[in-house]
């Protein structure tokens, strides 16, 4: 499990689609096997309650912006994805929340910038040489683009990958590293969005598990998280299961098995 690869099922990303398939599915069920007649059923009572846990739980989506900015950031979605899946009266609503997150980054990241610029200018000799800048004379002095960086994404064509094989193997997150440069702003949204699992059942088992180690087990937060340790900090417990999970995964390497009174590790220098 630990050196399985990532797919889109496992990240943020596939959350709300999987939901709007998964809720489809069942809206056909409902509409197939529950009649009149047999709306008591076991068989209609499942799909019944399986329905009812979902929607309730769809709902729950619309109180973050995060999930409809993730799929949009999708460059195989887009907003053409809400605009073929959901009704009209939802495409305001998107437009709202992708722009809004958008123009947050954007002020963060225009704080970031002026900041770096302020500390690269100071305790510096300005020099008529050194300050020209060739590039604002090759491409023009004073030109502001009018488009917004999210505006040029939306506007692009679409990914279109042929076959189940390509879009299952296609990386999503790889593909914002890589656009990087083109979109500075949307890509910084993309890899913390894209850096959530979809799930939580993969960090509880990481925290709660066991994992192999030479010849025996690690343990986890169980045998962390003693009498002994009762005064053990937030960062520190998070440190010390982050630290098990990577040796057990291979993340870290070139390990000492030399271990303090505590039963804990020493790494190497």
């Amino acid at each position: 499990m630990a050196n399985r690869r990532i797919t889109i099922w496992d990240r943020f990303v596939g959350v709300l689609w999987g939901f709007d398939m998964l809720l489809e599915v069942l809206e056909k069920a409902r509409k197939e096997f529950i009649t009149t007649e047999n709306k008591k059923s076991h068989l209609a009572t499942c799909i019944d309650h399986g329905w009812g846990l979902f929607n309730k739980y769809y709902k729950l989506t619309d109180d973050s912006r995060a999930y409809v900015m993730a799929a949009t950031l999708d460059p195989r979605n887009k907003h053409e994805y809400f605009i073929h899946k959901w009704d009209k009266k939802h495409h305001a609503g998107v437009r709202w929340k992708t722009e809004s997150m958008f123009e947050e980054f954007k002020i963060s990241h225009d704080v970031a910038a002026a900041v770096d610029i302020l500390n690269s200018s100071s305790n510096i000799d300005v020099d008529l040489i050194d300050d020209f800048d060739i590039n604002e004379w090759r491409f023009g002095r004073g030109v502001v683009q009018r488009e917004s960086e999210l505006q040029r994404y939306l506007k692009s064509p679409l990914m279109v990958l042929q076959g189940r094989v390509a879009n299952n193997e296609f990386d999503v997150l790889a593909w914002w590293k890589a656009n990087q440069a083109e979109y500075p702003i949307l890509s910084c949204i993309a890899i913390e969005l894209y850096s959530i699992p979809g799930m939580s059942a993969e960090v509880e088992r990481v925290f709660s598990g066991f994992v192999p180690f030479l010849f025996s087990l690690i343990s986890r937060a169980k045998q962390t998280i003693t009498d002994r340790r009762n005064r053990l900090g937030t960062d520190s417990v998070e440190c010390v299961e982050c630290l098990h999970h990577w040796l057990g995964s291979g993340i870290v390497s070139k390990v000492s098995t030399a271990m303090n009174v505590d039963g804990l590790m020493i790494l190497d220098e």
